[in-house]
């Protein structure tokens, strides 16, 4: 039977040996990520224009407000009213409910409420 000390040597010898064609691997290959998207998917380093005119913005319609006739909107923590500019997008149109964008040729509607949520109903007194 071989000795204690012959085992822990060679134990540390085969591990010194496993350590080292680890590293020489991992030195050939870079390191990736596995959670990232494929290149194809990421957005350029120095943007694209054209695709960042067509791109519809992340808009929130937080509330409307009507007063003394004149409706305005909060979008994204900014108050809004028909004229207004959004980037690219003009408020063309204040309802109770809904807000309309317009960009050239293109309508985006944002509204208050999910549709089909919004009940209304008569007091009964």
């Amino acid at each position: 039977m071989m000795s204690r000390s012959l085992c822990t040597i060679i134990f540390i010898f085969v591990m010194a040996l496993v350590f080292t064609m680890n590293s020489a691997n991992s030195q050939e290959r870079p390191q990736v990520d596995p959670t990232r998207p494929p290149p194809a998917f990421l957005a350029s380093e120095r943007g694209d224009a054209e695709r960042d005119a067509t791109r519809v913005p992340r808009l929130r319609l937080q509330s409307i407000r009507y007063v003394e006739g004149t409706a305005s909107a909060m979008i994204n923590q900014e108050i809004y009213r028909v004229g207004d500019r959004l980037g690219a997008w003009q408020v063309i149109d204040i309802s109770p409910s809904q807000v309309e964008l317009q960009r050239d040729e293109e309508l985006l509607t944002l509204t208050v409420f999910v549709q089909g949520q919004l009940t209304i109903s008569k007091d009964p007194s």
